[in-house]
Order: C-alpha cells, then structure tokens, then sequence
C-alpha cells in the first residue's frame, strides 16, 4: 500500500443470502515504524586463549530496526609497563575475530555494533591473560 492511496475493497460471498460487502481502508500519510535506533549493547564476548592467539566471538544484538553494517572490537594491552588500546574494525557478517601473536600480559576486549542510526554502548569487557 502506498502513503495517502485510498483502497476499496469489494469482498462478494455466495451464500443462501447472498450479499455484497465492501470496506474502505485510508491511509493518513503517516508511516506507523518507529525510526530506527542504535543496536542494543552486545553481550559480553567469550574469549578462548591457546598459546599466543586469542579467539573472540559473540552473539548479534537485536539491530534496532536498522540493519548492523560491522562491529568495533576494542583490545587493551597491558604488556609490562606498557599500555595501549588497539581498535579494529570487523564486518557485520562476523562474528568472532582471531588475535594472533600476543604478547604475554594481561588484556581486556570489548566489542560494539553499529547500524545506520548509531553505535551501541561497548559490551561488557572481558579480561584474559597471555602468558
């Protein structure tokens, strides 16, 4: 149906009294969809180690009405004295990323979805160890 067409339908049923209905639908203009919001937060991930790559996967979040185009994970490295956070980007089509040649140290991940209207809150972070 489109915005602002009006419709008539003639619906005709055969029985021992016969008669003839018709109904009128109008549409207003208006679309009844809510707008689209940012996905829901990701759940937190799960993090598998073994030796010196980590795989990091998790479960789709409801899209907010707009389809997800990718996920952000983001990694802190805490490696001796040593700091940093590394942000990678991952298609919507993924759901788990392989880390490979960790240095021993400690991190933490997260990960975030995006669709057309935003970017979910980061999920949960989830600490795990390289040694």
């Amino acid at each position: 149906m489109t915005k602002g067409t009006t419709y008539r339908i003639l619906a005709d049923w055969r029985s021992p009294a016969s008669f003839t209905v018709a109904y009128v639908f109008t549409s207003n203009g208006t679309d009844d969809t809510p707008p689209a919001t940012a996905p829901r937060q990701v759940t937190a991930p799960s993090v598998k180690v073994k030796k010196r790559k980590a795989v990091v996967s998790w479960a789709a979040p409801a899209d907010g009405g707009a389809a997800i185009t990718g996920y952000t994970l983001t990694l802190q490295v805490k490696a001796g004295h040593r700091k940093r956070t590394v942000v990678r980007q991952v298609d919507a089509g993924r759901l788990r990323v392989v880390l490979k040649r960790l240095k021993p140290g400690r991190y933490k991940v997260s990960v975030s979805a995006t669709n057309a209207a935003g970017t979910s809150a980061p999920s949960p972070v989830v600490r795990f160890r390289v040694r």
